[in-house]
């Protein structure tokens, strides 16, 4: 077990689901954590978060090439993930203490905390996550897609055909997964938060996630 149980309850399928996604995040958490100690037993000192992040996903920047962190085993580990997804994990290592933020306002760096060296002497052990990680839409949640996200989905779908782009060039799922979660109060507060090339579309994506989407559709 890898999250905190909270005592939630879900049928078989969900568990089995939600177990996988919790060895998956549980992984991504441990290499970020190696990747830190290989870059302060490297270097002789933390990096900042920009840097740790663009380390991980592989950033073919100056910066990294004169630190000569190219080479390095978990150098683009992440290279296939956003930097908002990476960057969303390392939030959920500090809320959980295995990574800590240190040293002048302007400059701080990412340690790792007490726990994380503990946890890094033992090679099968990953990180003990709070269950919320779970919801992050961001990371990618674990349950069945909600009623706002199948229409929003079946929207996208449409507006990408009248672009003709595939849908999550037009919308990323992330953003489909977070309008349906937390849904916007108004059609402005809805187009503010839409790519600039789905903008013109937003009376549809409206129509999906207002109040009355569920009598329209």
């Amino acid at each position: 077990m890898y999250f905190i149980d909270n005592g939630s309850e879900g049928t078989e399928r969900l568990e089995a689901r939600r177990q996988s996604l919790a060895r998956f995040l549980g992984l991504g958490a441990r290499l970020v954590l190696e990747a830190g100690e290989d870059l302060d037993r490297l270097l002789g000192h933390a990096l900042g978060r920009r840097k740790l992040m663009d380390c991980l996903n592989g950033s073919d920047s100056g910066c990294m090439h004169a630190l000569e962190l190219t080479g390095l085993p978990h150098y683009g580990v992440f290279r296939c993930m956003r930097k908002q997804w990476v960057a969303r994990l390392i939030d959920f290592l500090q809320e959980t203490g295995y990574l800590r933020v240190a040293g002048q306002a302007l400059r701080p760096v990412v340690l790792l905390g007490e726990e994380a060296e503990e946890l890094l002497r033992n090679p099968e052990e990953l990180p003990l996550l709070p269950q919320e990680i779970l919801q992050d839409p961001i990371l990618g949640a674990a349950w069945p897609r909600n009623a706002a996200e199948e229409r929003l989905r079946r929207v996208r779908l449409r507006i990408a055909r009248l672009l003709a782009r595939p849908p999550r060039q037009v919308m990323p799922d992330d953003l489909v997964r977070a309008l349906s979660i937390e849904a916007p109060a108004s059609k402005a507060d809805l187009e503010a938060r839409l790519p600039e090339l789905v903008k013109p579309h937003a009376g549809l994506l409206w129509a999906a996630v207002s109040p009355n989407a569920a009598a329209a559709f």
